[in-house]
């Protein structure tokens, strides 16, 4: 004959496994979302521009050194006006770059042509061993604005660099 407490904690634990698995099945799941992909030689990002209207696609060209972004315009259905910008010269690298890239959020303050994004788009050199963040602005209207996008700010994440 067992003790009666064994069979409670049996019973506990049975309940208690149960109970996490009704749990896990019914509870809302939240869809994961990716802001950031790449290869060898080239990488993807996505950035919120204003109060989430849209997203804005960005491509760095590991080959050229180059980002490309734009932001689809849902009244034209295509894609409107462009960003660019050489990473390749701000990190002072010729050949054999290796980049990484993704976006976050900025808390922005006016601007100049137009309405700054809520994010800002963050690029990383292996070789320069550099860090620079670029800001995009989008014009009134929630059109995107064309032009460079703007060198905000960089530091070195390796010594002696």
């Amino acid at each position: 004959m067992q003790p009666h407490g064994m069979n409670s904690r049996f019973a506990m634990l049975v309940c208690g496994l149960v109970m996490g698995i009704a749990i896990s099945t019914y509870w809302p799941h939240e869809p994961l979302k990716a802001d950031a992909s790449g290869l060898e030689k080239i990488a993807l990002c996505t950035a919120p521009t204003i109060n989430n209207q849209c997203d804005a696609v960005f491509v760095l060209d590991s080959v050229t050194g180059r980002i490309v972004g734009a932001c689809y315009n849902p009244t034209t259905r295509n894609f409107s006006n462009v960003w660019k910008a050489s990473v390749a010269a701000d990190f002072d690298v010729v050949e054999n770059a290796q980049y990484v890239m993704v976006s976050g959020y900025i808390r922005t303050i006016g601007g100049t042509g137009g309405t700054p994004a809520q994010s800002a788009i963050y690029v990383a050199e292996l070789t320069s061993g550099k860090v620079g963040m670029y800001g995009f602005v989008m014009s009134n209207g929630n059109q995107a604005a064309s032009g460079e996008l703007v060198k905000i700010a960089g530091f070195p994440f390796r010594d002696g660099k």
